[in-house]
């Protein structure tokens, strides 16, 4: 049980350092990839409202003369979780529709600018701190930008869903740690006692060579035995002759 209990650990502490090392190495690049998902739902939804309001436009209807603007906007809010408000703001920065909480459209939410290549040639990433807000333009059928769509999401909600999720990603390697160091345990506890079973037949057969009479494990150890004695035998002749012939090369005094 002792050496049961030492190639347990053995084992376990490979296995938790394994797994130890896997999580600090992938944590950086997990919350990176879990951001981009969570902010890729804001992209694309971003994306569809403005195709909504864009084909508006191009039926002849101006932003500031759709009537169902707001009502459109608050359909999309039990979309995602993570929205707390959206906005339509004219190409000029007035505010047309909302929907959702308070949220400052025309000051720190209100930096629309060009579009950024890096996250579309339609849309615009504003880090507000506790907000991140996306903007997508509007083009009307000459391809100008007629407006924005503004969407607010709550940074804090993303960060909550990926602590979440990294805790769970923490529990399961738990429960696979734990899993395989008690397989670990067991193998190695069936290992050692098959083990101490053998060593103890052996040695029973060497203290009572009838043991081995009729039991095939006694016979293939008997054999093994007999092979030990026979070589322990030959290494004693051996070790007979060289005594002797180192003995005959000795000079003898002649008188």
């Amino acid at each position: 049980m002792r050496l049961a209990f030492r190639v347990t650990a053995s084992i376990g502490l490979i296995l938790a350092l394994s797994i130890a090392t896997s999580v600090v190495v992938s944590r950086h690049a997990f919350v990176h990839i879990l951001l981009d998902l969570t902010e890729s739902r804001i992209f694309a939804l971003a994306d569809d409202i403005g195709d909504v309001f864009a084909a508006t436009v191009r039926l002849g209807l101006p932003l500031d003369q759709i009537g169902n603007g707001s009502e459109i906007l608050k359909s999309a809010l039990p979309l995602d979780p993570q929205i707390v408000a959206l906005a339509v703001v004219s190409a000029e920065g007035g505010l047309l529709h909302r929907a959702g909480a308070d949220f400052d459209w025309l000051g720190t939410g209100g930096v629309r600018g060009e579009a950024d290549p890096k996250k579309g040639n339609r849309r615009k990433v504003v880090d507000a701190g506790d907000v991140l807000v996306v903007w997508t333009a509007i083009p009307d059928p000459l391809g100008r930008t007629t407006g924005h769509i503004g969407i607010a999401a709550s940074s804090t909600y993303r960060n909550m869903l990926v602590r979440n999720s990294f805790n769970e990603v923490l529990s399961l390697s738990g429960i696979v740690l734990t899993l395989a160091t008690l397989l670990t345990a067991l193998g190695a506890v069936v290992a050692c006692r098959g083990i101490s079973l053998v060593l103890r037949r052996i040695g029973e057969m060497a203290d009572r060579p009838g043991a081995a009479d009729g039991d095939p494990l006694g016979e293939i150890g008997a054999a093994a035995m007999g092979k030990l004695d026979w070589i322990n035998a030959e290494l004693a002749a051996m070790e007979a002759d060289t005594v002797a012939g180192t003995a005959a090369l000795q000079p003898r005094c002649v008188r």
